[in-house]
């Protein structure tokens, strides 16, 4: 689906400023933006999430991610907000990353003043809503 332009940028700076803060950590792989795999017998079974960071992986590029390859799917998972992707960033993907382990999932509202929260945050079983 195609993004604005602003939402590029927003998910590139993201992306640049995790790699930046994890450069520390030789076995962190930072990505997104692109197809996720997480059900070797189902690759209809994906997701593509603006942002996120897998522990205990090789870092380098990969044009996918295969969680089930890598052996571990990513821990850290980060989504902008748009209007197409609200209902889902704040609804199914909640359940569906919480069923794969994500350890911490945040959603950025780039328009607070339109949609509420500047910020929402989801850590093991438990919700902040921030800003």
């Amino acid at each position: 689906m195609p993004e604005t332009e602003s939402h590029q940028q927003q998910l590139t700076d993201l992306k640049h400023a995790c790699r930046a803060l994890l450069a520390a950590h030789t076995e962190v792989y930072v990505g997104g933006n692109h197809f996720l795999y997480y059900d070797r017998g189902d690759p209809a079974h994906n997701v593509a999430p603006d942002v996120y960071a897998a522990f205990g992986v090789a870092p380098g590029e990969r044009e996918f991610y295969n969680a089930f390859e890598e052996g571990v799917f990513p821990q850290l998972v980060v989504e902008v907000i748009s209007k197409r992707s609200r209902k889902d960033d704040l609804g199914k993907n909640v359940a569906r990353y919480e069923a794969q382990g994500v350890e911490e999932y945040y959603m950025c509202d780039p328009r607070p003043k339109m949609r509420g929260r500047r910020l929402h945050a989801w850590r093991g079983t438990c919700w902040c809503r921030c800003w």
